[in-house]
């Protein structure tokens, strides 16, 4: 990965957080898509301690 490509990667982390950030909902979403917690906002079952 070049230099270039390095620094588009990481703005488009940061625009990404940036945008997730900006409500409950969003960042809910954005967890629920990626099996990280339910739709109550319970981790699954692979996320919890000593699962």
């Amino acid at each position: 990965m070049s230099e270039q490509e390095l620094k588009k990667s990481v703005e488009a982390m940061q625009n990404l957080r940036n945008d997730l950030t900006t409500s409950k909902e969003k960042a809910l979403a954005f967890l629920v898509e990626a099996g990280i917690v339910t739709t109550s906002g319970e981790l699954t079952k692979p996320y919890r301690q000593g699962a």
